[in-house]
């Protein structure tokens, strides 16, 4: 794994973060909704590791011409260090804020409401086998992360109309929507699931990652006010296994210096 890892507009350091930059977060940051409605914005990344995803949604708010402010948070105290250096480095430092933080901690003193956009590229293992390091057993695994915790803190901290968006393997990625629907409550705030993309290494490969976009609507409204859920599909390589598609490129060509490389998909 290289050092450091060179996209068009930034560069992110990945010497010491419990997780390295891969195609995960690549896709999540190229994928996750940007409002063009609001003048500003206010975005939490959950687990920021070396804060590439919080980077790539910062070029895209500058370059759709909205004011943010995003915080990048991870109890990781290297990776912390890490993203805040990537900010510190960035175009967009002045926008960009890191928080040596649990997801549960910071729901206990943040007020109400308080972003418009939430995004994660969560702790997906349960029951499988521990990664070898401590610091990358947490990363990788959701025991200090449940998906509760992070359906709970979207529903608190989002603003009514604000998205949550995570990327999750196909498996978890029901089990994630399951408990959505599990801890919607009736004439209360809710999530709901506004937007997927099944993600395939190649089109006759199974399912491997699911992107997931879910709203906080208000109690007075509905899935079928805003128009259903919008499903897509994306393959990322051409059927000769090494060409990258035609789409993967066009969503990711923003970031890439070159598109016809990517890091690696986490391990599942």
């Amino acid at each position: 794994m290289f050092p450091h890892f060179n996209f068009k507009k930034f560069t992110v350091r990945q010497e010491i973060s419990a997780m390295k930059v891969n195609t995960d977060a690549v896709l999540l940051g190229s994928w996750a909704g940007v409002t063009k409605e609001k003048r500003s914005v206010r975005l939490l990344d959950v687990g920021t590791g070396t804060g590439v995803i919080a980077l790539m949604m910062a070029q895209r708010l500058h370059d759709a011409g909205v004011e943010f402010d995003i915080t990048g948070i991870d109890p990781d105290q290297a990776s912390y260090h890490e993203a805040a250096f990537n900010f510190s480095n960035s175009p967009w430092r002045e926008h960009l804020h890191t928080n040596e933080i649990t997801l549960q901690k910071l729901v206990t003193q943040e007020s109400k409401e308080s972003y418009d956009l939430i995004v994660s590229n969560p702790p997906f293992f349960t029951a499988s086998l521990k990664a070898p390091t401590i610091r990358r057993t947490i990363s990788r695994h959701n025991d200090t992360l449940p998906f509760k915790d992070i359906i709970v803190a979207a529903v608190h901290l989002l603003k009514s109309g604000g998205l949550l968006s995570v990327i999750l393997p196909a498996s978890e990625a029901e089990t994630f929507k399951k408990e959505v629907r599990g801890m919607a409550k009736a004439n209360e705030p809710s999530l709901f699931l506004t937007r997927l993309c099944y993600v395939r290494t190649m089109a006759h490969k199974p399912v491997k990652r699911v992107l997931m976009e879910f709203a906080k609507l208000p109690e007075n409204m509905s899935l079928t006010d805003i128009g259903g859920c919008k499903e897509e599909n994306l393959v990322i390589y051409e059927p000769d296994g090494v060409t990258k598609s035609s789409e993967y490129r066009d969503l990711t060509s923003d970031f890439y210096l070159d598109t016809l490389f990517s890091p690696p998909l986490r391990n599942s």
